[in-house]
């Protein structure tokens, strides 16, 4: 089996209450650049709205306060 992760994202201290993978951060960031969205809030709105079955640890996450 491949692993991706080195020692130091295993032994994070957070790794068993986090919400979101960070391959969903990730992709977060990569649409966000890519549809040219540059307000945080407005992004994380729109994330909440529309992307809910793709990344399904959104929803339980506030990502900024508004």
């Amino acid at each position: 089996m491949l692993e991706l992760s080195n020692d130091s994202v295993k032994n994070r201290r957070n790794i068993n209450t986090s919400i979101m993978y960070d391959s969903e951060i990730i992709i977060i960031a990569l649409v966000a650049n890519f549809l040219v969205i540059d307000l945080e809030n407005v992004w994380a709105g729109h994330c909440k709205k529309n992307l809910k079955g793709c990344l399904p640890g959104l929803p339980k996450l506030r990502l900024f306060k508004l």
